[in-house]
């Protein structure tokens, strides 16, 4: 099973879990605490601290659904790689760190955009734009931008020689 087909089953099997997508009651569900901080240009970060995980928040993002992205981006590194030594991590190239980051976008987007929304909606979302989906589905404009890209990637992907 390919990288994105797994991060997208972690997902869907932690909407299951959970009964909800809602990034914020996942993380009260498993105890990690959220801390809104002045993190400079960082938008949030996920902390190991005496085995309990803190999720910060960068005070300056005041959307909502954009806290909500961040919120279960974090929620990707916890669910994919909380098992990984952070002080090994500092050792590895900039490549192997971006992955990382690029798994927890995928996490997030199908977090809070899963295929199951789509297929429900499908009827209501005919002919309309990135925006228009970000605002019928109340998320950030990056996960439907994500999304789609993903779609057509993975078309892409299956079509190409």
């Amino acid at each position: 099973m390919d990288i994105y087909l797994r991060i997208k089953k972690k997902a869907h099997d932690i909407i299951n879990q959970y009964s909800t997508n809602d990034p914020k009651s996942i993380a009260e569900l498993l105890g990690i605490i959220t801390l809104n901080s002045d993190l400079g240009s960082v938008e949030g970060f996920l902390q190991e601290y005496k085995h309990n995980y803190i999720i910060h928040l960068n005070t300056s993002i005041e959307e909502k659904t954009k806290q909500d992205r961040i919120l279960a981006h974090e929620l990707g590194h916890y669910f994919l790689h909380r098992h990984l030594n952070i002080f090994k991590l500092s050792t590895h190239s900039l490549a192997f760190e971006s992955s990382l980051e690029h798994e927890a976008d995928i996490f997030s987007c199908e977090l809070l955009l899963n295929d199951h929304m789509l297929e429900e909606e499908f009827n209501y979302i005919q002919g309309k734009n990135l925006a228009e989906l970000a605002a019928f589905f109340n998320v950030d404009y990056e996960v439907v931008k994500m999304k789609y890209d993903l779609f057509f990637q993975r078309l892409n992907d299956m079509y190409s020689i």
